[in-house]
């Protein structure tokens, strides 16, 4: 049986009965929002505690770190955050330096970027989507 979010609030019922057993349980749904499942679930019997989650990410640019915050939204003193070290551009290019490798190709969210340009690129919302870049790595010659 497949565990991932599926549609239907029936098919999230049978996900619970087949983790869980038949019993009644109680249930913690994170980021309960609008679609009414802990509803359902609560309708079959089952003791729900709901929490409506805000999620905001942002990068700190001085730290060059992603950041991923959870706040509740009735207790927002209950923030969690997680940090995730981002390695950008820049971070390759100090590491590349005298180690007789040199960038050949690089995409960011499928868009090849010419670097050999040493433009600053702005108007665009770079990882937004992939978070992600690729990078095709040549040998001096």
């Amino acid at each position: 049986m497949k565990t991932e979010a599926v549609g239907t609030h029936a098919e999230r019922a049978a996900i619970i009965t087949h983790l869980c057993g038949a019993e009644k349980n109680r249930i913690l749904d994170l980021e309960a929002g609008p679609d009414r499942t802990a509803a359902y679930l609560a309708d079959l019997g089952h003791d729900i505690v709901a929490v409506e989650l805000i999620e905001r990410c942002h990068y700190d640019p001085v730290h060059s770190r992603w950041i991923d915050e959870w706040q509740p939204a009735e207790k927002p003193e209950n923030t969690l955050a997680q940090t995730i070290r981002y390695y950008t551009l820049v971070d390759l290019l100090l590491l590349l330096e005298g180690s007789g490798l040199r960038i050949k190709h690089l995409e960011i969210e499928g868009e090849g970027v010419d670097i050999s340009a040493n433009q600053h690129m702005t108007g665009k919302d770079w990882f937004q989507r992939d978070y992600s870049y690729l990078v095709q790595l040549l040998g001096d010659e």
